[in-house]
């Protein structure tokens, strides 16, 4: 005689009359005998093999991307706990190229004059760039001391054909942008204890509608030399 035996947990028997148990696929599960269906794993849960009774969680550096399946932290992320269901950016300053990463001491730090302003989640040094107002970035992207005289603050990164001059200074050489830091104090031109506020009165003058603004901000770095002075 023979007898119909029910599956065991792990296992399902979705026909009639079969004579043979099939292992729940990986990421689903069952935990009671004699089904003919398996179980979901829940978000941010997986199996380790097929024929599982039970889930565990999505390990270190993975994170749930869909009930019963684990993917690894894209670059720029990373988990340090189990069972997420998403992963953690990498800080500002930082990044990390590498995927499927545990820690947050796993992203790499830019080089303390670089930055990366505000953008996290980072994947490659390549965002680190010369921090805007103390450095300009030169043609071997290395980062070069803002010259005295000289407005660096425009943006991360900046090149030095895009530097202006500040208020009280004129910048002389308009064909060698990319290589001239000299920025001339235009108060070497007056005598007097007030030879500084005459001159940023006609050295990339503040502008009358923005008092926080030079006249030279506004105007390409390339333009003539002159439009840095003002009219007359």
């Amino acid at each position: 005689m023979q007898y119909c035996l029910p599956c065991i947990p792990g296992l399902y028997q979705p026909n009639k009359g079969g004579n043979k148990c099939q292992n729940c696929p990986s990421g689903k599960f069952q935990n009671s005998p004699g089904n003919e269906t398996c179980q979901h794993c829940k978000l941010g849960e997986t199996t380790s093999t097929t024929g599982a009774a039970s889930c565990e969680k999505c390990d270190l550096g993975k994170y749930g991307s869909t009930k019963g399946t684990c993917l690894a932290c894209p670059a720029g992320q990373y988990q340090d706990g189990k069972g997420a269901t998403s992963c953690n950016e990498c800080d500002v300053d930082t990044y990390l190229s590498e995927v499927g990463k545990s820690s947050k001491a796993d992203c790499q730090q830019c080089e303390v004059d670089r930055t990366t302003g505000d953008a996290t989640g980072n994947t490659n040094s390549a965002v680190c760039l010369c921090k805007r107002s103390k450095y300009f970035q030169n043609e071997k992207n290395k980062c070069i001391s803002c010259p005295t005289g000289a407005d660096c603050s425009k943006h991360d990164g900046l090149k030095l054909s895009e530097v202006f001059a500040l208020p009280g200074y004129y910048r002389l050489n308009n064909e060698k942008l990319d290589i001239d830091t000299t920025f001339i104090p235009c108060s070497q031109a007056f005598t007097g204890s007030n030879a500084v506020d005459i001159a940023k009165q006609r050295c990339c003058p503040l502008q009358e509608k923005d008092s926080n603004t030079s006249t030279c901000s506004t105007i390409n770095a390339s333009s003539n030399p002159n439009l840095q002075c003002q009219k007359g």
